[in-house]
């Protein structure tokens, strides 16, 4: 038995799906301890999107992650576990609709409008569902530069104004982590300040540079390890030298 991501590449009918996870950068998360559950749309459910909506997809790598995410939930769930329930809370922050109206009949349950067409394949860290449509969240409600999700405007606003702005989505090139440049505030505002590394809903990582007084002056981008924003720290820590570092994390999604 292997991880998500194994069994998804030797079943041979995930090969959309893979390619979209490898570009998001989000092998190493599925590889993860877990567990998750995921509702994995399969080839031909890709290739009933509109044409060339998966090319589009795979260029704007935040949507792309905000798509996939949207198919993960944290747990290790059956389909009996899942029929049982109205509705579930992706990683990527936004809920599906779990229409159980035929469980009574042993029907699959419907997420959103996909139908469950293979189910409870066990995984060492998760289980799989296979779906017959792509999820899409509501991207209205999705952060353009993280792609995380959120059930209303006014939290999508909150988050947006801690310092997420909208960036010009890029030509996607092969996987790697890069860390993002942060606009420092002037050396004497952030002496005796500290680094502050927190862990989102989603499975981020970030960290905020506070001023002494607790105030958060500046606020990075979102990385998917929290070793990739301690390097992200150490790159900035020579604009402020006088700053410590405060992990908040314990585990690492």
């Amino acid at each position: 038995m292997g991880d998500i991501v194994d069994t998804a590449v030797a079943a041979g009918s995930f090969k959309t799906l893979v390619a979209a996870v490898q570009a998001a950068g989000l092998v190493e998360t599925l590889k993860g301890t877990g567990p998750f559950t995921v509702f994995a749309p399969d080839d031909e459910a890709f290739a009933r999107l509109p044409p060339g909506a998966v090319d589009d997809l795979l260029k704007k790598v935040p949507q792309l992650k905000a798509v996939l995410k949207y198919h993960v939930i944290a747990g290790k769930l059956t389909v009996d576990e899942i029929g049982q329930m109205k509705s579930a809370k992706t990683v990527q922050g936004q809920e599906v609709r779990i229409d159980n109206h035929w469980w009574h009949l042993h029907m699959n349950p419907k997420i959103n409008d996909a139908n469950i067409t293979s189910k409870d394949i066990v995984t060492d860290n998760g289980m799989i569902h296979v779906l017959n449509r792509v999820l899409m969240p509501n991207m209205d409600l999705t952060c353009q530069v993280c792609g995380m999700g959120f059930m209303n405007i006014d939290a999508l606003n909150d988050h947006v104004g801690m310092g997420h702005v909208v960036e010009k989505a890029q030509e996607l090139t092969p996987p790697v982590e890069v860390t993002p440049a942060v606009e420092m505030p002037a050396a004497a505002e952030v002496t005796g300040g500290l680094f502050e590394i927190i862990c989102d809903v989603a499975g981020n990582y970030r960290f905020h540079l506070k001023a002494a007084n607790g105030q958060i002056i500046a606020v990075s981008q979102s990385y998917l390890t929290r070793q990739s924003a301690e390097k992200g720290i150490a790159s900035v820590k020579k604009n402020a030298p006088t700053a410590i570092v405060v992990d908040h994390t314990t585990t690492e999604m």
